[in-house]
């Protein structure tokens, strides 16, 4: 009795993992922009340059991945749901980076008239990014000024 209960859980395991195939660059799911700087997901800094986003699974929208059209950059990361009632009525999907000094680092994925989009987690690098920004700065007020960052919206194609 304890070996076939023991199966018949592996056999549900196998074909749970097996739903999850994988996604196309050319789903309509994805989101192509053209990023005109170097940005940074996680610790990998890419290149500027044509990109696009799609999920890696079909059961799940939690792990994405970027990739640049000339191969040079790719990335694969983990996001949480962001919701946004101005989203759902935009008509065109957008990538929005922070920035904070010249450096940016990609902050959200919305998909033309969608409410619920994908925010990016803050990295230990642009943690440390902000932390450098601050320590560098004169006075309080203006550290304070350096960690908080620009948005900068680029909208897909």
């Amino acid at each position: 009795m304890r070996k076939q209960i023991v199966l018949t859980l592996t056999v549900l395991a196998l074909l749970a993992s097996t739903t999850l195939t994988p996604v196309h660059a050319g789903l309509s799911r994805s989101v192509v922009a053209n990023i005109p700087f170097d940005f940074t997901i996680g610790k990998k800094l890419l290149p500027a340059g044509k990109y696009s986003v799609s999920q890696v699974f079909q059961s799940s929208d939690r792990a994405l991945s970027i990739r640049n059209e000339n191969g040079k950059g790719n990335a694969m990361f983990l996001v949480n749901s962001a919701y946004s009632v101005k989203a759902a009525s935009a008509d065109k999907s957008k990538l929005v980076f922070r920035r904070y000094g010249e450096r940016y680092y990609l902050a959200q994925i919305w998909r033309a008239g969608d409410a619920i989009g994908h925010q990016v987690p803050i990295s230990h690098s642009e943690r440390v990014t902000v932390r450098q920004l601050a320590s560098n700065a004169t006075s309080p007020k203006i550290a304070q000024k350096l960690a908080e960052p620009t948005l900068v919206t680029i909208v897909a194609e």
